[in-house]
């Protein structure tokens, strides 16, 4: 999802912390005059600045000090890098039945990617589950032989000989 604003600021708190993830900055090097030698070359008769240079500086997070991933270059004529008027049709024209977004539905997802929509998709919304290891069968740990033979009689007369026995102290190891 791309969210276009003029400043990251203008984007409400929450959904600033939820989405943003990668932040490009969108900066023109014509405005910046040349360090050291741009006042020399306006004495010269030139500008002293750089020339008609966009840069695209994208970091991972939000602050000033996020680690940058990438950059591009655009400049407005596309002799060094590919022109910035390729980026949007500027003579795009909107009426009511057009719309600056779309809304796909699963349908078309699976008609245009096949699986490869319900893997993305359905990913991000239902992600799959680990399947769970089968639990360990723990081995009964084995009985006293007197519990055993104890267990042999009637319910009735366990409890009065596992209470003897217990009083001897036969059941300790």
């Amino acid at each position: 999802m791309f969210l276009l604003v003029q400043h990251i600021d203008m984007l409400d708190k929450q959904l600033r912390n939820a989405v943003v993830e990668h932040l490009v900055v969108c900066k023109r090097l014509d405005r910046v005059k040349i360090p050291l030698i741009g006042s020399l070359l306006q004495i010269a008769g030139f500008s002293g600045k750089f020339m008609k240079l966009h840069i695209a500086s994208v970091k991972y997070g939000k602050s000033n000090y996020a680690p940058v991933v990438n950059r591009w270059y655009y400049t407005g004529h596309g002799i060094l890098y590919p022109s910035l008027f390729t980026c949007y049709d500027t003579r795009q024209i909107f009426t009511d039945d057009s719309a600056p977004y779309t809304l796909l539905s699963s349908k078309q997802l699976h008609q245009w990617y096949g699986e490869g929509a319900r893997s993305i998709v359905g990913k991000l919304i239902n992600p799959p589950k680990k399947p769970q290891p089968e639990p360990i069968k723990l081995l009964p740990k084995p009985k006293h032989p007197l519990v055993e033979k104890i267990m042999k009689l009637p319910p009735h007369r366990r409890v009065e000989f596992f209470q003897r026995f217990e009083a001897c102290g036969a059941f300790k190891r």
